[in-house]
């Protein structure tokens, strides 16, 4: 039943990069595989005192000398140092990946998301140094068709770009400068992006110098430009950006105005130099389709009434395609790192589990041998409190053996983790120090449970009995 659960829950994270994934279910090989292994584990570890030692030792109870028998106090010892052992090797593991998935959500993307609808209009093509009347009677259309979904309630805002925000980057060209210390150069990585006047504004962005776009650029279109901080650290490292002039597409541009970066490409990888130019461009450049609408409320019945309206009447070349939330697009480059977050979690949470049942199979076992024992010491004056730090002793050393062992495996295997972490070290020593806490909390409490019947023995009783 839990490995059904189990199953459905990973196909409900739907990680999109494995493939067929709708078709993964339980299936009958697999499960006779895992349930011949389950038998065959308890037979084996079940059967092994009996294969150990003679069945007069065993009958004898199993102790000498009030401590457990070496060969099966040695065997359950060792098994308990694994167990604790691997537990640390899986939760160092999933703690790297819980951190370095905050690490990633804490990433900035440079706009405010939420509340935005991005959509297509038409095919989703881009169009690269049209003619300029096929360019503006396109342009023309797209504008319209923003018109009808501003009317539409709850439509607080629209814009045009060439790419939504928080996509996959349609790639660089190299730009010429042509002014600064470095005139005369070629920056051969940048990312350009057709916008609308009012891009910026639809996302309250300000300008950190200079100007951002005005109405009156609309008659200049080829002649302005607006670049991020990244791209004006690049080629002007140390002058000021404003008032320089780049060249691109054949076209001399000056720069008006500087912003904050804005994410468009994964929010791990490096994000390469923005240029922002204006759709009304006639000396070529980029030229998209996509339209953002920021809104009021549930934007399911914004979807819908988007495309209503637009299909009804809007001209058909530009009917609305691949409506979505722009949250969703910043959801999807969630969606791996929390698929192996949660993956590693329940790992890791699963192992924690078995470590907490062996200790206390242990000291449940240890504390039910050595009854008599503990009835003659409670007999003889000996404190509750001493003897629950006999026990606790010996769980002490076991877990602290484990964990020494699991350290140096963790050291050893969270190593083949590091294409998977962001900003997250491999070996970090405050996720190791943390989980190995976790697990030690987990094994004293599984020994303080069993130990409560220490507390609960008659001596007098216990004394009879024997």
């Amino acid at each position: 039943m839990l490995g059904y659960a189990g199953t459905r829950w990973i196909v409900s994270l739907e990680p999109a990069w494995i493939p067929r994934l709708a078709e993964i279910s339980m299936d009958g090989t697999v499960l006779a595989t895992t349930l011949a292994a389950s038998l065959s584990s308890g037979l084996v570890f079940g059967m092994a005192p009996v294969l150990l030692h003679s069945n007069a030792a065993m009958w004898r109870g199993g102790t000498v000398g009030g401590e457990p028998e070496g060969g099966r106090g040695r065997l359950r010892s060792g098994l308990i140092v694994a167990q604790i052992a691997l537990s640390l090797v899986l939760l160092a593991g999933a703690g790297l990946m819980i951190r370095s998935f905050l690490a990633l959500q804490g990433v900035p993307v440079g706009i405010d998301y939420e509340q935005t609808i991005s959509f297509s209009l038409g095919p989703r093509y881009f169009l690269l140094s049209p003619s300029g009347s096929g360019r503006v009677a396109r342009l023309q259309q797209y504008r319209d068709a923003l018109a009808y979904a501003r009317a539409i309630p709850g439509v607080r805002d629209a814009t045009l770009t060439s790419q939504p925000p928080l996509t996959t980057s349609g790639g660089s060209i190299s730009v010429d400068i042509m002014s600064g210390l470095r005139s005369g150069e070629t920056h051969s990585r940048v990312g350009v992006i057709a916008v609308e006047r009012n891009f910026f504004g639809f996302f309250q962005r300000e300008a950190t110098e200079g100007r951002l776009f005005e109405p009156a650029d609309a008659f200049r279109a080829d002649s302005v430009a607006v670049v991020d901080s990244n791209m004006a650290a690049a080629i002007w490292p140390n002058e000021s950006a404003v008032g320089q002039r780049v060249r691109f597409y054949g076209t001399v541009s000056e720069v008006v105005g500087v912003v904050e970066p804005i994410r468009y490409s994964e929010l791990a990888g490096d994000m390469i130099p923005k240029l922002f130019h204006l759709m009304d461009r006639a000396g070529g450049g980029m030229f998209g389709s996509t339209a953002l609408v920021r809104h009021d409320g549930d934007p399911e019945p914004i979807m819908a009434a988007i495309e209503a309206r637009l299909r009804e009447q809007a001209d058909e070349a530009v009917a609305p395609t691949d409506l979505q939330p722009l949250a969703a697009l910043y959801d999807q480059f969630l969606r791996e790192p929390r698929f192996y977050a949660l993956l590693f979690g329940g790992l890791g949470l699963l192992a924690l589990a078995v470590a907490a049942v062996g200790v206390y199979g242990v000291i449940a076992y240890s504390v039910e041998q050595r009854t008599g024992e503990i009835g003659i010491r409670v007999a003889l004056g000996a404190g509750r409190v001493r003897l629950l730090m006999l026990f606790c002793r010996q769980t002490i050393v076991l877990v602290l053996l484990g964990m020494g062992v699991g350290t140096l495996g963790a050291v050893w295997l969270t190593r083949y983790l590091e294409s998977l972490l962001f900003e997250t070290e491999p070996v970090d020593a405050a996720t190791f120090v943390g989980m190995a806490a976790l697990l030690a909390a987990t094994a004293v409490a599984a020994t303080l449970i069993p130990m409560r019947r220490v507390f609960r023995i008659d001596p007098a009783a216990t004394l009879r009995g024997d």
